[in-house]
């Protein structure tokens, strides 16, 4: 979206074509930033469409929208978005925003606006002639006047200079960046050979149905150097109720806690005395947890078969305190902490002072004590899922800035990504399913399909052609949903009980069991009937001789 005054040279024709144009030259960009490359999972690949709009002022054009597809009003400009940009208060202009396009969307007949809150519709505003442009300097003769600013939601913004031209290549290369780099991939440059699968998205940190226990570990290394507990209900509130509320449509995340004691690291630090403290490098991170001494599984997660990520506090003993991670460029980790994908993170807490605690008592963690560490672990948690960990990203070469979704550690767009992820894995699930069951079927041709079964592949074929359908028009919740339908529908499929008895007991499988106890029945059945075949042929044979042998004197 162009914001610009133009009412006085006002010319609708002329003004279309700029935007028609506009609009080729922007889907050549973000083709050409996607063409040659591997999809991200859960990408957009090349489904997607532009729609470009100019907002004037008083007047507005726009090329491109779908029929039924909810669009912007006039006003924009004109409105308190103006002051906002002056301020330069990026919070505020993203609230904002956010706020005037739930309660300003045109709503055309049959359109999406009742679920636009949940689709897959993005942003982009190119803001110009609003009269400030000395909030940036000119670089370089550079036309952006400002960093790009992507929100917690679903937009993002730049302010430009005044230019005779439309739309400049500087905005357009802008553009494609934002679109495809964060708001299709998530921050990633997605380059096969530099990312690993987690970041590719290609797995989720999730159990065949969706859940996932967070389990967390306050390890106390050394009891007699000192003791601390906390109340994890009141961190639980506080840091890891919006997280999971906002994961729900994602995932069924449950959480659990312990306080465990005596827990070394099998990583041995060393002093170093230009900082005055005691490190660990980098590769000595994969002998930090001591899988003996770290009992980490809670009961529920040892019994059970779901997905566990770890997270563990380490408070290292007295003798290693205070205890950093040093990079491998010789830099202190600002987090003091790693991930490990598929496992979980671990987080060095050192306490404010090195002293021992003699007289044994228990030390309790409060709020502001675990905040640090718990924001650490809310970037370990997005890293796992595939996130870039930091929620906010600021690039001097490419100016673009993220705003942290703080309450939340995900923006709505972020969520998105994670939602079509979930929706192509559940798909993938799907037809892998669906692909086994059609070779168990081929195998076994004398299986009888019970009608059951082809209502379940069919409700399943149905469930996915419908995630495809609300993938497509960026109803990612839906999707996702469908598609954990169909995925569900095809595992009942596959294990209905009866395709499961002949799975497990075909018919070799009865002759393995019965073939013993038979044989040696046969066995005297068929001597038996070979020994009465025996007596009637004898029999036989020798009624034959008599009869032979008497007949010559009948016929004298």
């Amino acid at each position: 979206m162009f914001l610009k005054e133009r009412s006085n040279d006002w010319n609708e024709t002329s003004v279309v074509e700029d935007l028609e144009e506009a609009k080729i030259r922007i889907s050549k960009a973000i083709h050409t930033v996607i063409e040659g490359k591997d999809f991200l999972y859960g990408g957009c690949g090349k489904s997607y469409i532009v729609m470009v709009s100019l907002d004037a002022g008083e007047k507005c054009a726009r090329v491109g929208v779908p029929p039924g597809f909810p669009v912007w009003p006039c006003g924009l400009l004109r409105s308190k978005l103006s002051y906002l940009i002056q301020k330069d208060d990026s919070n505020a202009v993203d609230e904002f925003l956010f706020n005037f396009s739930r309660e300003s969307y045109i709503d055309p007949p049959g359109g999406l606006s009742s679920n636009f809150s949940e689709s897959g519709v993005y942003t982009v505003l190119s803001i110009k002639d609003l009269g400030h442009s000395e909030l940036g300097l000119m670089k370089d003769n550079a036309r952006i006047t400002s960093r790009a600013v992507i929100g917690k939601y679903r937009h993002s913004w730049f302010l430009t200079c005044r230019e005779n031209t439309f739309i400049t290549h500087e905005e357009i290369s802008l553009m494609s960046n934002i679109v495809v780099k964060f708001f299709m991939n998530g921050g990633i440059d997605f380059n096969s050979n530099e990312i690993s699968m987690e970041e590719r998205g290609e797995t989720l940190p999730l159990a065949a149905d969706g859940k996932a226990i967070l389990s967390f570990s306050l390890l106390n290394a050394e009891p007699r150097d000192w003791l601390f507990d906390w109340n994890f209900k009141d961190l639980e509130l506080r840091f890891l109720e919006p997280v999971l509320q906002a994961l729900q449509p994602i995932a069924d995340l449950k959480v659990e806690s312990q306080v465990l004691y005596y827990t070394p690291s099998t990583a041995q630090s060393t002093w170093e005395p230009t900082l005055k403290k005691n490190v660990v490098s980098f590769d000595r991170l994969p002998f930090f947890v001591n899988a003996n001494e770290w009992h980490l599984d809670t009961s529920s997660a040892a019994a059970g078969r779901s997905k566990v990520l770890h997270f563990a506090i380490y408070i290292p003993p007295a003798a290693e305190c205070p205890l950093h991670l040093k990079r491998q460029d010789g830099s202190l980790s600002e987090t003091n902490g790693f991930t490990s994908p598929g496992w979980g993170g671990v987080v060095i807490l050192n306490p404010e002072s090195c002293n021992k605690n003699l007289d044994g008592s228990i030390q309790h963690l409060s709020l502001d004590d675990m905040e640090p560490v718990m924001n650490v672990i809310l970037a370990q948690t997005r890293a796992l899922f595939g996130l870039v960990a930091a929620s906010s990203v600021y690039n001097e070469e490419e100016d673009i800035f993220c705003i942290p979704a703080s309450n939340t550690a995900f923006s709505d767009w972020e969520l998105d990504i994670l939602l079509r992820r979930r929706a192509s894995a559940d798909v993938a699930s799907f037809a892998s399913t669906l692909r086994s069951l059609s070779h168990l079927v081929q195998s076994l041709p004398n299986m009888v399909i019970k009608e059951e079964i082809g209502d379940q592949v069919r409700s399943s074929l149905s469930a996915a052609a419908d995630a495809e359908h609300n993938a497509s028009s960026g109803l990612y919740h839906a999707a996702a949903e469908a598609a954990r339908k169909a995925r569900s529908w095809a595992e009942e499929a596959f294990f209905q009980p009866s395709i499961m008895s002949l799975l497990y007991l075909p018919l070799e499988h009865h002759f393995a069991i019965y073939t013993p106890f038979f044989v040696p029945v046969l066995l005297h059945i068929v001597l038996a009937a070979f020994k009465e075949f025996k007596k009637y042929h004898k029999a036989h044979r020798n009624l034959w001789s008599s009869s032979s042998n008497t007949s010559p004197s009948a016929g004298k």
